[in-house]
């Protein structure tokens, strides 16, 4: 195949890069950190309804509906440009690499584990590699290693607006819900080690950033070489400055009364404000769901944030319509979070996903 011929050096569309994030904030995060390494080498980002040279998809696979939406959006971008190259990435491209390298106008599909990759590997193939005259797209999809330390260069930080940055402390989840797949697209928890993540602190409060979300797949899960979430908010609470952090969704079983205390004794460097996995309030769906709290233990963890601080702001996902939940159980569900001392409730339609 010949290859296509490159675009003039002087041409202003020869290296641009356009991104859309799909699904969590930590896909948010790290299409930002993405961006950042894409400038390192000279290209040029601007908004995805420009008609870019690259456009760049960071998928979400969490329903059906999140992977019919990146086919939408990537068949609007060619449309955009249709000589525009192509890269996905994200969880969609983990869990099914076939099906996205089948998507017309796909010319790149980076899995999860090379994400951080990404902007090397394109650029070092931009423009001349396309699939339509390669036989196909470049796949490099692998699985995930069993390591527990998260690598530097994937936990990328950046800040989503001028008062708030994001550090990623945590990647993946060891639990295996029923009605999840984020497993398989994250792999196996995996935590970034305390050192770097107090410089990542230090250098968004450096930069000017006063509220820092600890974000990540499942951050309740972090855990380094013994030191546990609680034994690191001690330690980031220590740091000098003048910055919040503030603790992203989190297990019930894992907002324990030590990491409820570590939020209390931070003087106010951390905020009071837990969002609770809950997913459901009745113990025949919650053990449906291969879930491994019961109602009881939500309870429970609700009365002693108040108890312990009567100011917290205590939030909670709930999936409604899951296959075992009829109305008896959606009931239970609805009186519990109608008692409990929750401020809002994110709500999901179950999905077949």
């Amino acid at each position: 195949a010949t290859p296509a011929a490159p675009l003039p050096d002087g041409d202003p569309a020869a290296k641009t890069v356009a991104f859309c994030t799909l699904g969590c904030k930590t896909n948010l995060l790290e299409s930002s950190a993405l961006a950042e390494q894409f400038k390192a080498l000279g290209w040029r980002v601007v908004d995805f309804d420009a008609a870019a040279a690259l456009y760049v998809f960071n998928t979400c696979t969490v329903t059906e509906r999140a992977d019919a939406e990146s086919r939408r959006l990537i068949r609007k971008a060619k449309r955009q440009n249709p000589d525009a190259r192509v890269a996905v990435t994200g969880c969609y491209v983990q869990v099914a690499p076939g099906a996205v390298a089948g998507i017309e106008g796909v010319d790149f599909v980076i899995g999860n584990n090379f994400k951080d990759a990404l902007p090397q590997i394109v650029a070092e193939r931009f423009p001349n590699y396309r699939a339509d005259l390669m036989g196909g797209p470049m796949v490099q999809v692998d699985e995930f290693e069993k390591s527990r330390e998260l690598a530097s260069a994937v936990a990328s930080f950046a800040g989503i607006d001028r008062t708030r940055g994001s550090l990623k402390i945590q990647d993946g989840c060891d639990y295996k819900c029923t009605y999840c797949i984020i497993w398989k697209g994250r792999g196996p928890s995996r935590s970034l080690p305390p050192a770097e993540v107090a410089d990542g602190v230090r250098r968004l409060v450096d930069e000017g950033f006063r509220d820092i979300a600890l974000t990540g797949i499942n951050i309740g899960q972090y855990l380094h070489e013994g030191l546990e979430l609680p034994g690191l908010l001690r330690r980031l609470s220590a740091i000098d400055g003048q910055f919040r952090l503030r603790l992203t969704s989190l297990d019930p079983l894992e907002t324990t009364d030590d990491l409820i205390d570590a939020v209390a004794e931070s003087g106010g460097k951390i905020a009071p404000h837990f969002h609770l996995s809950t997913q459901s309030a009745d113990d025949g769906v919650l053990k449906a769901m291969a879930r491994r709290h019961h109602a009881a233990d939500l309870a429970r963890v609700c009365e002693r944030i108040v108890a312990t601080m009567p100011d917290a702001a205590i939030g909670s996902d709930v999936i409604v319509g899951f296959p075992t939940e009829g109305d008896a159980a959606f009931e239970t569900t609805y009186r519990a979070v109608a008692e409990l001392p929750m401020h809002y409730v994110h709500v999901f339609r179950y999905s077949p996903r």
